[in-house]
């Protein structure tokens, strides 16, 4: 505001203000947390510039913190942006939230005769996807022509032999965290 004065008399000009656009100053923190299934994720968007800042979320949000509960990670694991806007312009940034694998189908025990196809099951939910990969406690898996799907949720003995009983485990990794199933 000016203020301009003669002979005495002051005269005072309208206010003025200067608003900054948040196209460069966006941020969410933190930026990549871990979690597990059932913990609660807050996420804080800031932004600079303004006055008069509105924030909204990928999620339809419309206030600075975010806050959920992790439900399962193939929902709640993801992208999530925060876009900052102001009557000068606007500004984004974004969090990616992981979640521990959690096994939701563990491998059943079986029973077979020799040249059964036998099948076990594994499957877990994560974000990013979940990675899989079988062990037989009793032995290797890997170059054996009547094994199938070492590297799957599911892990197939085709017409199986002397050699395949025994104990077997699927072992689910993603962004670095590895959980066992229980043995089979």
């Amino acid at each position: 505001r000016c203020n301009v004065t003669s002979n005495g008399t002051m005269v005072a000009s309208r206010t003025a203000t200067v608003t900054l656009s948040p196209s460069t100053g966006v941020t969410v923190t933190p930026s990549s947390p871990t979690v597990a299934v059932n913990a609660m994720v807050v996420l804080k968007c800031s932004g600079q510039g303004g006055p008069n800042n509105t924030y909204k979320w990928s999620t339809g949000q419309t206030t600075p913190i975010l806050n959920f509960t992790i439900f399962n990670g193939t929902s709640n694991g993801g992208t999530y942006t925060c876009v900052v806007t102001n009557a000068a312009g606007n500004g984004s940034a974004s969090a990616t939230v992981y979640v521990t694998p959690t096994i939701i189908t563990q491998p059943s025990d079986m029973l077979a005769v020799v040249n059964d196809n036998v099948t076990l099951v594994c499957e877990a939910e994560a974000f990013p996807p979940p990675q899989y990969i079988w062990e037989h406690l009793e032995g290797t898996l890997t170059g054996r022509s009547n094994v199938m799907g070492i590297n799957s949720n599911r892990l197939g003995l085709n017409r199986a032999m002397f050699g395949d009983e025994g104990s077997y485990r699927c072992n689910v990794t993603s962004n670095g965290t590895m959980v066992a199933s229980r043995t089979a």
